[in-house]
């Protein structure tokens, strides 16, 4: 709750806010500094969940990896309603421009490989999606619901570039 409070109302960023954090803890010796930390790291996971099953699915560096997470979860986000299509459509321009995107994929492989990851919490799928006003809301799926959304997003890859692998 602390942490919360503390993210919403200070505007600096998240690493000032981390190191304040830590030094808040610290000092009053709380014993939940491990909880809040955690709790503070998993909103930087934006990107992950879908960038390791691509990392793993596709053998790409970590960073082309979690750009293709990002792109695909910022239109899973924008399916949701989470952010705007407005915001979509400016970060794929810029993903697209920057990084080479993956083009086709097996979603069930995808989601197979999403199922293993540590953040997952009773066998739901955690997301950190984008909220298109600077933070990022935590989501859980199922593995239907996020097969589902990456076939939405199959049925939209004319707005993606192929990537040889």
């Amino acid at each position: 709750m602390l942490l919360l409070r503390l993210h919403k109302r200070l505007p600096m960023p998240p690493k000032k806010l981390l190191m304040l954090l830590r030094l808040k803890l610290k000092l009053l010796r709380l014993p939940v500094t491990r909880l809040l930390l955690m709790l503070l790291r998993r909103k930087l996971n934006l990107g992950h969940t879908l960038g390791h099953a691509f990392e793993t699915a596709f053998r790409l560096p970590h960073g082309q990896a979690v750009a293709n997470g990002l792109f695909y979860e910022t239109q899973i986000a924008c399916f949701l309603k989470i952010c705007s299509p407005d915001f979509w459509k400016k970060k794929r321009v810029v993903l697209q421009q920057n990084f080479e995107i993956i083009k086709e994929f097996d979603e069930e492989q995808i989601v197979a490989l999403c199922q293993s990851d540590k953040k997952n919490i009773s066998r739901k799928i955690s997301l950190m999606l984008p909220d298109g006003r600077f933070g990022v809301r935590e989501t859980f799926l199922n593995a239907e619901e996020l097969n589902g959304l990456l076939k939405r997003c199959y049925l939209n890859r004319e707005t993606t570039i192929s990537i040889l692998v």
